[in-house]
């Protein structure tokens, strides 16, 4: 007889822990998650103002341009356009902040640029023109394996100077970004 009483007891336990526990899978896709950060900050600059417009910030995370889903989208938290001057000042701009992701390989960095960017120069605003390989954005190496339940920062150091090229033909000045990448 104590057997089966001990026998119902252990049973009437399990029961109850299949009933509160996760369904299959849940506790793992939460686990199989890496939260991923973008800061973005720029060098000092002899212009007075620099606009650049930022749309988007994505990650290659399969490492074969001809797959679709290729790129993923971080649904950057400030896209619009930006005085990049004013984070030449120590000031820094939070692109995604704790996003989560699948755990996996990080090939590159997209920086989906927007059209409206210009420089301002002795006063005077001009507008920058980008090559066409720069034109829907800048490709950043960015290689790394994002662990499961990781925080990873990807730190962006916008190089204005070395970024906006005078050329020798009047109000034509060119955006060809030179960024600096570093994760932690």
């Amino acid at each position: 007889m104590k057997y089966l009483t001990a026998l119902k007891s252990i049973f009437s336990v399990l029961l109850i822990m299949s009933f509160l526990g996760c369904s299959p899978g849940e506790d793992n896709r939460i686990s199989e998650k890496a939260n991923v950060s973008v800061t973005l900050k720029a060098s000092n600059s002899k212009f007075d103002v620099v606009n650049i417009e930022i749309n988007d910030v994505l990650l290659k995370v399969i490492d074969d341009d001809s797959e679709p889903k290729c790129w993923l989208s971080l649904n950057a938290i400030s896209n619009g356009i930006f005085n990049f001057s004013d984070l030449a000042n120590g000031e820094s701009l939070n692109l995604v902040s704790n996003k989560q992701i699948p755990k996996g390989q990080v090939f590159q960095m997209w920086l989906n640029l927007g059209k409206n960017n210009s420089v301002v120069i002795d006063g005077k605003e001009h507008e920058l023109s980008t090559p066409s390989f720069h034109q829907s954005g800048l490709r950043i190496e960015a290689s790394k394996y994002l662990n499961a339940g990781g925080n990873y920062t990807f730190n962006l150091e916008f190089r204005i100077d070395e970024s906006i090229i005078q050329t020798n033909v009047e109000d034509y000045i060119v955006l060809k970004p030179v960024i600096k990448a570093s994760i932690n």
